[in-house]
């Protein structure tokens, strides 16, 4: 029995202040193994031994039957029972609970990690009976935490690495695209926690009866998280180890809950598997389901004008901070706006609400040592130097000739060639949403199309008025000396729109 203040020992002591630093104690306020500690009389030294749960003394005041002297456990004189060590004495305690613990939570959380790892019951019966939920969340939180800096840390930062090359806006765009991420993640695991304890206890409860509350069941989810620590791994753990870590976690919340509820290992396990499984499901549908649409041309998805309506006005924003960096039209292909920076990644030129696949390869580079270029890869943390970027974006730039008027990449149709920076006439469109017409259906009524102007605005319009507006517009076109644009839909990657004349 030690200070918890100094660690100072306090055995064979009358007082019941600690010599060294002053603090109080009490015996009744501490725990022992039952029999591992005598407590003697103050008069004759009689001995009594510690015999509940706790380790003390039944009753805790009586006559001594020595001398007759009257007797009360925390005034009595304390020492280990003879042959055994201090350290026998101690009761367990699960270390995230150890008040010896106190100010030192990285001790406290990778000791309990090792428990719930290598012995899980012996875990769950330190654990006692109202013990604070509140500290079990604590703990749940702090191992997230930790296995996220851990596990995605290293891929942010090669991410930051990489777009800090392309200057401050790109790396601030990154870096906050990084956080909102970190959030959404850490806001979604404490969700599906919450909601998995939930949903564990009512199985618990109409499959027969328990021996807690629900706090112990969250206690059982809780500090079962530790079981996923394989998602630390950097890089790998949280996506290619996933199945690993996740049935090791069920396992372990099952055999927690076994022990904290006592009920059968099978309605443990039910209660504990349940909800991963049906979460598991639902992914593989959603997998399977975006597989069969991506690779089908035969329908178009839904277009949410506001994503699409956004994707659009940052694109706009792009080529016209572009036009007015380089006193040019416009860049020399689409795609020098990722290369140089106006954009954080290649993906920001397709719509995820069309079939359109991330995987739409950048003209000119499907030959070369270096194999193909796609749009996902641009920008990204998928391995590419700027070098090697640079390289995509001067092959793309050579497929256009001098009389390109329009070229696709991806979703959008550019037609900023040749348009001075210096125009006038703000209703000029510099690019088109128009879903690649290779991989999904013609737009048609109901369905917005988006189109960024020259002035930096962005007109919206019905597919079905499409053919009002491009007579409109070449009439604007042909007052600024420009050819005529074709329809959209007869523009693709490979098939840039050239001047008839």
């Amino acid at each position: 029995m030690r200070c918890n203040q100094c660690d100072y020992p306090l055995w064979n002591l009358r007082a019941r202040l600690c010599p060294e630093c002053g603090t109080a104690f009490l015996p009744s306020g501490r725990s022992y193994v039952p029999n591992s500690v005598r407590f003697c009389c103050t008069n004759c030294g009689q001995d009594y031994y510690g015999t509940d749960s706790n380790g003390h003394l039944v009753p805790a005041s009586f006559d001594c039957v020595k001398c007759g002297e009257p007797q009360t456990m925390d005034e009595m004189v304390m020492l280990p029972t003879e042959g055994v060590t201090e350290e026998q004495t101690k009761v367990f305690v699960m270390p995230w609970l150890d008040a010896s613990y106190l100010g030192k939570p990285v001790r406290a959380w990778y000791a309990t990690m090792g428990l719930v790892v290598s012995s899980p019951t012996r875990l769950c019966r330190a654990i006692p009976d109202g013990a604070s939920v509140a500290r079990a969340w604590s703990f749940a939180i702090f191992t997230i935490l930790v296995l996220m800096a851990f596990g995605l840390g290293p891929i942010t930062l090669l991410k930051l690495a990489n777009s800090s090359s392309y200057g401050f806006r790109n790396f601030m765009s990154i870096a906050g695209l990084s956080a909102m991420f970190y959030i959404i993640v850490f806001v979604g695991i404490v969700i599906v926690v919450g909601l998995w304890g939930l949903l564990a206890h009512g199985i618990l409860k109409a499959t027969g009866p328990t021996s807690g509350t629900i706090g112990r069941t969250y206690q059982a989810m809780l500090y079962s998280l530790a079981s996923t620590f394989l998602a630390g791994v950097p890089g790998i753990g949280p996506y290619g180890l996933w199945p690993i870590w996740l049935l090791w976690w069920i396992i372990s919340c099952s055999i927690m809950l076994r022990t904290l509820q006592k009920v059968h290992g099978f309605r443990a396990f039910l209660a504990s598997a349940l909800l991963p499984l049906v979460m598991i499901v639902i992914v593989v549908a959603f997998i399977i389901i975006g597989f069969t649409r991506m690779f089908s041309a035969t329908t178009m998805l839904p277009l949410p004008s506001s994503f699409n309506s956004a994707s659009t006005q940052a694109i706009t924003s792009a080529i016209t901070s572009y036009r007015s960096d380089n006193t040019i039209d416009g860049p020399p292909h689409a795609i020098s706006l990722v290369v140089d920076g106006y954009l954080s990644s290649g993906n920001e030129l397709m719509s995820m609400s069309t079939n359109t696949s991330w995987m739409v390869m950048v003209p000119g580079t499907s030959t070369g040592g270096s194999g193909p270029t796609y749009l996902s890869q641009l920008g990204s943390s998928m391995g590419m130097t700027t070098q090697q970027m640079q390289g995509a974006a001067t092959q793309a730039a050579a497929t256009l000739t001098s009389n390109t008027i329009a070229h696709r990449l991806g979703d959008f149709v550019y037609t900023y060639h040749g348009i001075s920076p210096t125009e006038n006439d703000g209703s000029l469109w510099l690019v088109i949403f128009y879903p690649d017409p290779a991989l999904n259906a013609m737009p048609g009524f109901g369905e917005n199309l988006h189109m960024g102007l020259v002035d930096g605005s962005m007109l919206t319009i019905d597919a079905s008025t499409l053919t009002t507006h491009l007579v409109t517009q070449n009439a604007a076109r042909s007052t600024a000396g420009l050819p005529p644009l074709p329809d959209p839909s007869i523009i693709t990657t490979s098939q840039p729109a050239l001047d008839p004349g």
